[in-house]
């Protein structure tokens, strides 16, 4: 069963407020969308325990939402090592977005994003040997 907005909401604002030592989170096929992840990006912002988070099969989320976690991913102070982003909806500007947030990140080491129709373009492809160095 799908997470509640307001189950998420409680779920995030206890890990700000209680400076959780939690790092990692699976919250793989949870039906988020645009919201949740704006949450979840909110909550990223503050908290610098949290290496790892799995969002894979997270289909409703919007380009407007995946934006929103890739500008945490360029801040310096993100703490997040590993990303997992498999079966989601992704457009070309949505991977442009992406590479351009990690090419702008020191600290992500595992990114996972597979997906059954994911098409990186020239520009996208142009730019992840930049992120690999």
């Amino acid at each position: 069963k799908d997470l509640t907005i307001s189950g998420v909401r409680s779920l995030f604002s206890s890990f700000q407020r209680l400076n959780s030592a939690l790092e990692n989170i699976n919250l793989t096929n949870n039906g988020f969308q645009n919201e949740e992840i704006f949450l979840l990006s909110n909550m990223l912002t503050t908290n610098s325990s949290l290496k790892s988070i799995n969002l894979s099969r997270n289909s409703r989320v919007t380009r407007v939402g995946w934006d929103a976690l890739f500008s945490v991913l360029q801040n310096p102070d993100c703490a997040l090592e590993e990303l997992f982003l498999s079966d989601n909806q992704f457009d070309q500007e949505t991977i442009n977005n992406l590479t351009n947030a990690l090419a702008n990140n020191t600290k992500l080491r595992k990114l996972d994003l597979v997906a059954p129709e994911l098409s990186i373009g020239f520009y996208g492809w142009e730019v992840f040997p930049t992120v690999l160095q």
